[in-house]
C-alpha cells in the first residue's frame, strides 16, 4: 500500500485554515488507497510538466463537511504519485475562496523525476 507523505509547506496550509479538515483530509485519503467506498471523483491531471514526471493530481472536489454545498468555492489538494515508491506526496492545500489557483513553483519543486 502506498504511503501518504505531506511536503512541509502542505503541514502548513492545513494551518492557515479556519475551519477543522482533518476528518474531511482521512476520508479523501481513503478513498485515494482506494479503503472507502465512494469512488474518488473530481480528480484531474495538472498539464504541462513533461513526460520525464510522473504526473501531478488536483482534486476539485474535495468532500468538505464544513462547507455548504453546492459552495462555488472549495478545498483544492495537489499531489502526485510515485508508484516505484509507492508513495504519494500532498504538495499543496488550498481554499478557493482565497486563492485562485495552484502554486507552480512549489509543485516544481517536488515534482518526482520517472527513472
Amino acid at each position: 500500500m502506498p504511503e501518504i507523505i505531506h511536503v512541509p509547506e502542505f503541514d502548513k496550509d492545513l494551518k492557515k485554515f479556519k475551519f477543522d479538515i482533518s476528518e474531511d483530509l482521512k476520508t479523501f485519503k481513503k478513498a485515494l488507497l482506494g479503503e472507502y467506498p465512494a469512488p474518488l471523483s473530481g480528480v484531474v491531471m495538472i498539464p504541462g510538466f513533461g513526460k520525464d514526471f510522473y504526473p501531478v493530481y488536483k482534486a476539485k472536489k474535495f468532500r468538505c463537511k464544513t462547507l455548504k454545498r453546492g459552495s462555488k468555492s472549495g478545498v483544492r489538494v495537489i499531489y502526485t504519485i510515485n508508484p516505484k515508491e509507492k508513495e504519494i506526496k500532498f504538495i499543496e492545500i488550498y481554499f478557493k475562496g482565497k486563492k485562485e489557483n495552484h502554486d507552480l513553483k512549489r509543485i516544481r519543486k517536488y515534482l518526482i523525476k520517472k527513472t
